[in-house]
Order: structure tokens, then C-alpha cells, then sequence
């Protein structure tokens, strides 16, 4: 079986929705979406601009409490240490992504 690569290793490409994509965190592949791709992209900076590792990287996590939907999930959550991940500490950075063409007001 071939070994997956890192985030450091892929390159980004322009959102095709008929790609398939490589998604290291929950190691499986995914077509890419428009907010896939930022999703992907922005994974690469967590892990290559700000050093985070991907074993401090959950993702597509259900948030508990209200949030107006019962259902609210975040596309990144991100722990200070690999350790306080597996204790079940508070995470430190909590990320939603979405696709370039979505206003957020």
C-alpha cells in the first residue's frame, strides 16, 4: 500500500469537482469542492506556516451548545499539543472554511 503524503508534500490545485482529493486528517479521499479546496489550502498553511502538526488537527468536529443549529460542526479544531488532544483538553483554535464565492457578512 502505497504511503499517503503530508500536507507538506501536496501542491494546490484550482477547484475541480471531479478530482479526487487527498485529505490527510481523517485519511481518505474526497472530491474537490470549492470549500474543499480552501479547506486543503488552508490545511497547508496550519501545518507549513504555523507549525502545527497534523496530530493536533481534528476535523469535521460537532460543536456542542447552542449554536442555532443542533447540527453545527467546525471544519478544523486545533489543540496547543498533541497531549492535550488526547487528554480532551479545551481546543485552542476552532476553524469553519468556506468557498472562495461565499459572502460572509
Amino acid at each position: 500500500m502505497a504511503s499517503m503524503p503530508d500536507a507538506r508534500s501536496r501542491t494546490h490545485h484550482r477547484p475541480s469537482s471531479k478530482r479526487p482529493n487527498l485529505e490527510p486528517c481523517p485519511r481518505k479521499w474526497l472530491l474537490e469542492t470549492p470549500e474543499e479546496a480552501v479547506r486543503q489550502e488552508y490545511l497547508c498553511i496550519l501545518v507549513n506556516d504555523y507549525g502545527f502538526t497534523l496530530e493536533q488537527i481534528d476535523e469535521e468536529v460537532f460543536i456542542p451548545g447552542p449554536r442555532g443549529n443542533k447540527n453545527a460542526r467546525a471544519d478544523f479544531v486545533i489543540w496547543r499539543t498533541v497531549q492535550e488532544r488526547r487528554d480532551g483538553k479545551t481546543a485552542l483554535i476552532v476553524v469553519e472554511c468556506k468557498a472562495d464565492n461565499v459572502a460572509i457578512d
